[in-house]
């Protein structure tokens, strides 16, 4: 809208220049004076009034000129901005957390059951609860599906994330400290969605309520450069499976490039 009525300005004052040009050249071909009427009223020379008149003419044109590059120098600056909005959206990955859940899963060990394989049924990248990292007895998983919501690629590695009480106790902190073979990375096209699992104390599940929920990961895109995303989210409830949750203010967020 902005821009519609700027040109319109520009085109106005083109045609009055326009106009004006084409009145003097007239002028100058059949060889009348346009101002003489002027002279008369004022009782003035005409190359006077000429004089006068290019002044005026002088004034306004700069006035308008300046009005002009003003003009410009605002509209390059907004499409400036809008060029670089859009190419955050192309090479700045972003995600946020869709939905947040709990299972009780089981461990497999390798054929020869002399150690610790995967998690069974269990497709994504999890972590230990480093406050009760020797404890692989009555554990729960914690996962958390997250949506790319830029128009860049994404590969998500997990940073860091902590489960924290209104009094500042942390009933699970974690780390990249796991155990078994499995990727540690996530590919995320734009529009889909990827899992983290975190493991914690099947009986702490019931003390998740009320906590803060920090989430930090590495995102990378295509073109080398790497960011770092946290995010705190509250958990209102916990029943059963299923966890529900709201954002948490958004200027505690943080999202910045690192290389």
């Amino acid at each position: 809208m902005k821009y519609s009525k700027f040109m319109c300005v520009i085109h106005v004052i083109i045609a009055i220049i326009l106009f004006a040009g084409v009145f003097l050249f007239a002028a100058y071909v059949y060889k009348f004076d346009p101002l003489s009427p002027i002279s008369e009223i004022f009782h003035a020379k005409a190359d006077v009034v000429w004089t006068a008149l290019g002044v005026i003419v002088t004034a306004m044109v700069g006035v308008a000129t300046v009005i002009i590059s003003s003009k410009l120098a605002k509209l390059q600056e907004s499409q400036a901005k809008m060029e670089m909005k859009q190419e955050q959206l192309f090479t700045e990955p972003h995600i946020l957390v869709n939905s947040i859940e709990t299972s009780l899963p089981e461990i497999e060990y390798s054929a020869d059951h002399t150690e610790i394989k995967t998690l069974k049924g269990v497709d994504c990248p999890y972590y230990n609860n480093i406050k009760d990292k020797d404890k692989l007895t009555d554990i729960a998983l914690i996962t958390v599906s997250v949506v790319n919501t830029s128009e860049a690629f994404t590969r998500m590695r997990f940073k860091e994330a902590s489960f924290e009480s209104e009094k500042d106790n942390k009933i699970a902190e974690y780390n990249m400290t796991t155990f078994g073979v499995h990727e540690n990375h996530i590919m995320i096209p734009k529009g889909n969605s990827g899992k983290i699992g975190f493991l914690i104390d099947r009986h702490l599940i019931k003390n998740l309520e009320g906590t803060t929920f920090s989430f930090s990961t590495y995102l990378d895109n295509n073109f080398n450069e790497c960011f770092i995303d946290t995010q705190k989210y509250y958990i209102c409830d916990v029943c059963d499976e299923k966890v529900s949750f709201i954002v948490c203010s958004i200027k505690d967020n943080k999202f910045e490039r690192i290389r």
